[in-house]
């Protein structure tokens, strides 16, 4: 994902134009769009076979009668990471949302426009990170 954020951001800076006014020219948006859809694809794909996987691995110890000590070795999750993974992706979309609306109510598009996103994003974070240290306490 790394990859893809760093050639995205590649291909926007190589075309950027050396006047003050940001817009990203269609031959761009053809270049990233589907590399980041390839990438989401991917990251899908992985999770679901990770999910798959995981379930295989389980139904085999519970069959073979494995000791508890080995299967919490090999199986260290805690019901609250999905939790708390969802609570993050929401907070996060909600922020981009928020950005987006007030992009779309302060045209035309431009640096202010991805500073817009850059503060929404990280007050997202925020959110986040005290919501989840408010928990651990």
């Amino acid at each position: 994902m790394k990859v893809l954020l760093i050639t995205a951001v590649a291909s926007l800076t190589a075309n950027a134009p050396t006047n003050s006014s940001f817009k990203v020219d269609e031959r761009s948006f053809e270049l990233i769009a589907p590399i980041v859809l390839i990438g989401f694809l991917l990251l899908f794909i992985h999770a679901v076979i990770k999910l798959y996987l995981n379930s295989r691995l389980k139904n085999n110890m519970v069959e073979k009668n494995t000791p508890d000590s080995v299967v919490s070795l090999l199986l260290r999750t805690s019901p609250t990471d999905n939790k708390d993974a969802n609570l993050k992706w929401f907070i996060l979309f909600f922020g981009l949302g928020i950005a987006l609306t007030v992009i779309c109510y302060t045209l035309p598009f431009g640096y202010h426009s991805l500073a817009i996103i850059v503060f929404c994003l990280s007050g997202s974070f925020l959110a986040y990170h005290l919501l989840s240290k408010n928990k651990a306490a």
